[in-house]
């Protein structure tokens, strides 16, 4: 079936409801589990529908928190990449991943085994990670 193109009001008014929705259940889960109170500072909407028009102001018209579009950060050489909210949890899983590794390596091994397969990870990630650069650089530079 070939394309179809619609109006940017007809789509509002088709995704405008299921947004409102998504934020009431958020709503909903931040009072029932407490932590409702725990980020009276505000929420960070990541990901690519984060992006729309007017959803941060939607997000803080329901939610009663201050909202801001977050954006990865901290990435020496792949700024201007992967610097969107679409690549927050990408890049933010990798960012963690990275921390943890150098987290253990700070930590002294007993075992030789253990450091042996930590040693191989640490080859393996950082080449994986490169890949993923390498990657990211020539599908989105």
């Amino acid at each position: 079936r070939p394309p179809r193109t619609i109006s940017r009001r007809i789509l509002g008014d088709i995704i405008e409801p299921r947004i409102k929705e998504l934020f009431e259940l958020i709503q909903a889960e931040l009072r029932r589990t407490g932590y409702e109170d725990m980020v009276a500072a505000g929420v960070v909407i990541t990901g690519g529908s984060s992006k729309l028009e007017g959803m941060a102001e939607l997000a803080e018209e329901i939610l009663h928190l201050p909202v801001r579009v977050g954006e990865p950060m901290h990435l020496p050489g792949m700024e201007t990449v992967v610097r969107t909210p679409g690549h927050a949890t990408g890049v933010g899983l990798v960012m963690y991943g990275l921390h943890n590794q150098v987290a253990s390596q700070a930590e002294p091994l007993q075992n030789p085994a253990i450091a042996a397969r930590e040693n191989h990870m640490d080859t393996s990630f950082g080449g994986v990670f490169r890949k993923m650069r390498s990657w990211v650089q020539t599908s989105f530079g």
